[in-house]
């Protein structure tokens, strides 16, 4: 898979000693000159010798001295609040708190911090370096849970695109979603991140069960004019979750985020015009 090729360098014995291949192959893959951008992560070789700089990606070009120095316990509680303090369930999401340096001395000092931000991003990457089959199907993943996520074995191929389509929406998920459900395709190359999510998480086996619930509901017949379902489609796109304080992961919520992305795609696109009369 081009997207995960990497320029091929050497590596000293040194800096090789007691890692593991896929920390050697995620070191090869940053640039000596310039950085690697990795979800929000901006990770680079530059000021700090033998070492690595990892600072979030929109403060690349910050000056060191105005950013705030972690360590990784502090990079731990970091990734876990958003900017406003809410919990964040996915380390993924693209709101990571900006303004902060964390300098890295050795590999194994830049994997715990990479480890801390997204937590099993450096061996996924690895994993799928050469889209080897690493990732599973939506369909295998399902068939082996057991509890209360057996329903989301029976969701239909059409609902389960929905459901993910919806759940891992670039504004939800900066992971790569290389997990297949038929009529879905994974995400392509530089649509999202560097970071690869292999098998569905358990906010989308979450959101799967309620995307199940909601397909077991009664259908609803409107009429509704071309103009009122503009005015619902542009309310509906207009993000009304994004001012409220409703959480991500709270799916039983009429406004929660996600569902807003689900119901969407259950409206048409666009309103029909009305047939003119001959």
């Amino acid at each position: 898979m081009i997207f995960f090729a990497t320029v091929r360098r050497a590596v000293s014995v040194a800096s090789v000693s007691s890692i593991s291949p896929a920390l050697e192959f995620f070191l090869a893959s940053v640039p000596d000159t310039d950085g690697l951008g990795f979800a929000q992560a901006w990770i680079s070789r530059a000021g700090c010798p033998g070492g690595f700089e990892v600072r979030h990606v929109l403060d690349r070009h910050e000056d060191t001295n105005a950013l705030r120095p972690l360590n990784p316990a502090e990079l731990r509680k970091l990734a876990h609040f958003d900017v406003n303090g809410a919990f964040r369930p996915l380390r993924s999401s693209p709101d990571l708190v900006q303004g902060w340096i964390y300098k890295a001395s050795s590999p194994q000092a830049l994997e715990e911090g990479i480890q801390e931000l997204y937590p099993g991003a450096i061996a996924d990457f690895y994993s799928a370096r050469e889209g080897a089959g690493a990732a599973i199907s939506y369909r295998d993943y399902c068939n082996r849970q057991t509890g209360m996520y057996r329903i989301t074995a029976m969701l239909s191929d059409m609902d389960a695109a929905r459901a993910a389509k919806a759940c891992c929406a670039s504004r939800f998920c900066l992971k790569r979603r290389l997990w297949t459900i038929p009529g879905l395709p994974e995400d392509g190359a530089g649509e999202k991140s560097l970071v690869p999510c292999l098998e569905p998480c358990a906010l989308m086996m979450e959101f799967a069960r309620k995307a199940f619930r909601v397909s077991e509901e009664p259908s609803i017949n409107l009429s509704l004019k071309p103009s009122e379902l503009e005015t619902i489609l542009e309310v509906l796109r207009s993000r009304p979750d994004e001012k409220t304080e409703i959480r991500h992961a709270d799916f039983g919520h009429p406004r929660n985020p996600r569902r807003i992305e689900m119901a969407l795609m259950a409206l048409p696109a666009t309103p029909a015009e009305p047939p003119i009369a001959g």
